[in-house]
């Protein structure tokens, strides 16, 4: 190839050890801890194929509660009940805990939110239409 006389795009790669980590120019992400529920997970997990029935539920993403997003960019309650930074996995924790039928989709994308992924959909009403 003729680069007409630059020099080709290198790049070097150098090992970090424990004592420079904390030198480096980026923060690291800030993981939270999940509380696992009482019951054991092989227990309260069912992988659904067909997911027809869930249809008439409601969808629950973390943008809906998430105190940094205005009303524009997706957030659906009002920011004193909002929270920093939920997750849909602590949304199906809590609608789990209030005895709600739920389903949690971890695979599914909010499009206003693409780095925050996961929904739930919560059983609100039965067929018959009264509260569950």
């Amino acid at each position: 190839m003729d680069y007409k006389g630059k020099q080709p795009y290198t790049t070097t790669i150098e090992e970090v050890d424990d004592d420079t980590i904390d030198e480096l120019d980026f923060r690291l992400p800030n993981v939270e801890a999940v509380v696992p529920h009482s019951m054991p997970q092989s227990e309260r997990v069912k992988y659904v194929t067909d997911d027809t029935a869930f249809k008439s539920w409601v969808c629950l993403y973390p943008a809906y509660f998430d105190k940094s997003r205005s009303v524009q960019q997706g957030r659906r309650v009002m920011k004193a009940l909002a929270v920093d930074r939920p997750r849909a996995r602590q949304i199906a924790e809590a609608a789990s805990s209030l005895e709600l039928q739920i389903l949690y989709e971890p695979d599914k994308i909010y499009p206003r939110d693409l780095l925050n992924p996961g929904r739930v959909k919560v059983q609100l009403r039965l067929e018959n239409g009264q509260l569950a």
